[in-house]
């Protein structure tokens, strides 16, 4: 509990100085090397197709829902810049799924438009059993990207398999430090111990990536 506490604190005072950090921006160029291109500052929100046509789509995709340029991300193709200002909280670490509600709404009301989490590999499959591979409960990845999107937040997925956060074995699953393999390299042992994991909340969070039908 006092973790969560003090996460809950963090998040309202970060948020507070970002909406005031935000004000002053309001009454600024965009960035000093940009005045000249950007007479006005950009805003979340604002149509991206009226300051640039030259986006990069992410690295082995052919989806526009995302693309970005040396400014920002868009979506949709680019018609909307998207400004990522995101908190952080790892769902886990407050293990009463029925809770998590309020505290995407105190993020939101923060003044965030998306919200970043690890997933935690040594949690969610216990043994290196592919079949022990446990989304619910407290590693409901649906259950949370659904609430988020009703909260109206963006949701950043850091899947690990290694994500340190203060974690035993920097949230591996502990029975990866009994593999014959060199963890954390292109070792195929380690890939084909990881795997499983990966496919797995990449599966739950396909369902809920933004999507673009151009």
């Amino acid at each position: 509990m006092r973790f969560t506490l003090t996460a809950l604190t963090g998040c309202m005072a970060v948020g507070l100085t970002s909406l005031l950090q935000l004000a002053s921006a309001a009454q600024i160029p965009f960035s000093i090397n940009s005045y000249e291109e950007y007479p006005e500052p950009l805003q979340p929100g604002k149509l991206a197709t009226s300051h640039s046509s030259k986006w990069t789509l992410p690295r082995d995709s052919n989806n526009s829902a995302v693309v970005f340029d040396k400014h920002s991300l868009a979506l949709a193709g680019g018609q909307q810049r998207l400004f990522v200002f995101a908190a952080e909280f790892h769902p886990w670490r407050l293990p009463v799924p029925s809770l998590w509600r309020d505290v995407l709404q105190k993020i939101r009301a923060a003044g965030f438009n998306t919200v970043s989490i690890y997933t935690h590999w040594g949690l969610i499959q216990p043994t290196s059993n592919a079949d022990s591979i446990d989304l619910t409960g407290i590693n409901d990845l649906d259950y949370f990207l659904t609430m988020a999107k009703q909260v109206g937040l963006f949701v950043i997925v850091r899947p690990g398999p290694y994500i340190n956060a203060e974690t035993t074995v920097g949230g591996m699953a502990p029975w990866t430090v009994n593999i014959d393999a060199v963890l954390r390299t292109n070792d195929t042992a380690w890939q084909a111990a990881w795997k499983p994991y990966i496919n797995a909340i990449s599966r739950m969070v396909v369902k809920h990536q933004v999507v673009y039908d151009s």
